[in-house]
């Protein structure tokens, strides 16, 4: 899609160098122009204006809906395929209209089970919730807005102001038309839609309120902050109790359905159950990385989580309180990254489900019997899925993503299409009627290193086999060379961390990192040393040498086992780590991360050494000036923004049109 846009781009600007402004069809330049008259040009505008705007508030939705567009319009003048992309261009051309039913004009077994998409326009949205009657949406963007959107005609009918600062949560009351959001302004507020009034606020909070939940009797409300602290209190604001016991930010709170229980995620790596009359926890749960979201099943036996390496957990609540955590957890791992958010889903006919929230803007479908593998996913967002919220009778998901929109699901075609699928072919590890089940064969996903002698040039004329993901390859994500080019290392979205002897070629050593690396540097002079900048936002320290030894003691029999391990780690970010690059003293770095911050760090220190706040999205880029002062990033709000390298407000801000992906001093 980007290459497609890039081209567009360059046809149109050679277009419009090529014909002048006052070209004429009855004019002798559009007679010397031949095929390139002004009906041609307008014709191609109109095009390209159509397309681009397709291309950019839908590209998430359905494969290349551009493309899709494009040869439906290119079909013979009023057949129905003609006619179906004339009239899906003009729609997308309305300004105003945010109706979304994009399908494949030619191709309508693809389209998704999406009902509405909410987008964003003023500010970038980061959280929503339906309403209980499913007849609104709430979505809370940066700027302090609350915005209540119709589901059957995708319009937004009010605002609600009031917060100073970015609305983080949001719920809706179980019954009427009453919400509570929380905020950056370190307050929550409850809210009557039906006049656009804030009846109550709450202001108990002493930094930012991250999550906000409402009891299924509608009686009280339970908020969490950055402090890690668990707030109950009425709908009237009046303050009922604090659960003290998180250690870090609290990103998610959920009552049980019956209400006697609230549980509680926190980026200290643990998930707590809270007890709301005692007002202890139950039970201390522990993740391997940070826990971002929670959420009880029916009835309140098992509780689902969601954390760092793309996991989330089901945790068994009837098992004893001392029982191993291997006992009571059922993990289920896909891909790269974090998982921010989960919820259950109705029960399938193969029992209780639920979805799993990517980076990459993909919902996973799981069958929570079978934790190999997703049951079905949906490509549902252009950048990462920040939240995933169903309504109270559980028929509409909402999703909020990166990619500034909202969208709503049917939960029930989200099942039909599980079902097609399942149906459309034998289940994986089972053979068709009449046929010998095939033995399982293991796939081994690590990348591999090529001398030129080794490298092949592709037949093109071989049929290329369609494979599924696990055939796919390992994607090799970042490489490092030392000042010497005698050791590189290089990094992989499936979690390789390997170290290459240069001139024989071959893996010299695996290291064992708990998380996926997403970019490596070696130091700039000490060639011993090299940074694995990871998705549970920890940068961690490696030597060579170490690493080397070990690996002589174990093939020397001197020891029995080598982990292979980081010799240390400094941290941390809130999310993954996009960027890292070192600056020219080589003493200092500078990273730059999901959380949309960027951070200065010094190679001795375990912490940064300076956080530059601004950026509306992810940091994808970051570099320190040569002589230390300034500091520039990029970003996927569009912006590049310079800093004074000691910290404080951003110096200006230049803007882009797109994504900005690198950025460099001279």
């Amino acid at each position: 899609q980007a290459d497609m846009s890039v081209e567009l781009q360059r046809m149109f600007t050679v277009a419009l160098r090529t014909i002048p402004p006052d070209f004429a069809p009855e004019g002798e330049l559009a007679k010397a122009a031949g095929p390139l008259g002004v009906t041609a040009v307008q014709t191609f505008y109109r095009f390209f204006i159509q397309t681009s705007r397709a291309l950019s508030q839908h590209s998430g939705m359905i494969q290349q809906p551009g493309v899709i567009i494009q040869m439906a319009a290119n079909e013979p003048r009023d057949t129905a395929p003609q006619r179906q992309a004339a009239a899906l261009l003009a729609t997308q051309a309305q300004e105003e209209q945010q109706q979304v039913s994009l399908h494949a004009v030619n191709q309508p077994d693809v389209s998704l089970p999406v009902y509405a998409a909410l987008e964003s326009k003023e500010s970038p949205s980061r959280c929503a919730s339906v309403s209980a009657d499913t007849e609104m949406v709430a979505t809370g963007d940066e700027a302090g807005d609350v915005h209540i959107w119709d589901t059957e005609t995708a319009e937004s009918v009010t605002t609600l102001s009031g917060h100073s600062s970015a609305v983080n949560c949001l719920a809706w009351f179980p019954t009427g038309r009453s919400l509570v959001s929380g905020s950056s302004d370190m307050t929550a507020r409850v809210w009557l839609e039906t006049d656009a009034t804030c009846v109550a606020t709450y202001t108990g909070h002493t930094s930012q309120v991250c999550s906000i939940a409402v009891a299924p009797d509608g009686l009280l409300i339970v908020s969490a902050d950055q402090n890690g602290e668990v707030h109950l209190w009425k709908p009237s604001g009046e303050a009922v109790k604090t659960f003290k016991g998180h250690t870090a930010a609290v990103r998610s709170v959920m009552f049980s359905p019956t209400g006697g229980k609230i549980a509680s995620a926190s980026a200290d790596k643990t998930v707590r159950v809270w007890n709301i009359e005692t007002g202890k926890a139950e039970r201390v749960l522990e993740h391997r990385g940070k826990a971002y979201d929670v959420s009880f099943n029916q009835d309140a036996t098992r509780l689902l989580s969601a954390s760092a390496f793309a996991t989330c957990c089901i945790w068994d609540l009837e098992k004893a309180h001392d029982a191993e955590v291997s006992e009571m957890c059922t993990e289920y791992h896909f891909g790269s990254g974090t998982s921010l958010s989960c919820c259950y889903l109705p029960t399938g006919p193969r029992g209780d489900r639920f979805c799993m929230a990517s980076e990459g803007g993909v919902i996973y479908v799981w069958e929570v019997a079978d934790p190999t593998a997703p049951v079905y996913q949906v490509e549902a967002h252009a950048e990462v899925v920040h939240q995933l919220r169903t309504s109270l009778n559980k028929a509409w998901l909402v999703s909020t993503g990166g990619d500034n929109v909202s969208r709503v699901w049917s939960v029930e075609a989200l099942g039909d299409k599980i079902e097609q699928k399942r149906n459309a072919a034998p289940a994986k590890g089972e053979a068709a009627e009449g046929e010998e089940p095939e033995e399982a064969e293991v796939v081994h996903r690590e990348h591999a290193m090529l001398s030129e002698d080794e490298q092949e040039e592709p037949d093109a004329t071989a049929a290329q086999p369609v494979s599924d993901d696990e055939d796919m390859p390992d994607i090799v994500r970042s490489i490092t060379l030392n000042e010497d080019a005698s050791y590189g290392v290089s990094c992989s979205e499936h979690g390789s961390l390997l170290i290459w002897d240069i001139a024989a070629a071959v893996v010299a050593v695996r290291c064992a990192c708990p998380a996926v690396a997403r970019v490596v540097k070696f130091h700039p002079v000490d060639k011993e040393f090299f940074l694995a900048a990871c998705d549970d936002g920890w940068i961690r320290v490696y030597s060579v040498k170490e690493l080397l030894e070990l690996k002589d003691m174990l093939e020397q029999k001197k020891i029995k086992s080598a982990s292979y391990e980081a010799t240390r780690v400094i941290g941390f970010h809130d999310f993954c780590i996009r960027s890292l690059r070192w600056a020219k003293d080589g003493e200092h770095f500078v990273t730059g991360s999901l959380d949309a911050t960027v951070r200065v760090w010094s190679f001795d220190s375990i912490s940064h050494d300076v956080c530059l706040e601004g950026h509306k999205d992810t940091v994808l880029d970051a570099d320190m000036s040569p002589n230390l002062q300034l500091v520039v990033s990029a970003s996927a709000d569009k912006t590049v923004r310079m800093w004074p390298a000691r910290g404080g407000k951003e110096l200006w801000v230049g803007k882009h049109g797109a994504y900005v992906y690198s950025v460099q001093f001279t």
